[in-house]
């Protein structure tokens, strides 16, 4: 269960530190995208995106596709959120 926990949190970061790359507004990849570029299944993609949907990070809506919301991400609450 640990390592299972670790490797959600990795690709958290991972798409986390992506999104705060972008513009608002920027089409992210899908999630198709993300399962070949990680070599994860999609329950794992849909758990990494489910919080960062909620947290604001996101706006991801099935057929419309993935948009980075958020304007600006603090380097400490990355650090707590993917702590």
């Amino acid at each position: 269960m640990a390592v299972k926990q670790f490797k959600k949190r990795s690709h958290l970061r991972k798409l986390l530190s992506e999104i705060v790359s972008m513009q608002p507004g920027s089409r992210f990849c899908t999630v198709k995208d993300i399962i070949n570029r990680y070599s994860i299944s999609q329950a794992t993609v849909d758990k990494a995106l489910k919080p960062l949907k909620s947290n604001g990070y996101i706006d991801a809506t099935a057929g419309r596709g993935i948009y980075v919301k958020a304007e600006e991400v603090e380097q400490e609450s990355l650090f707590v959120f993917c702590s």
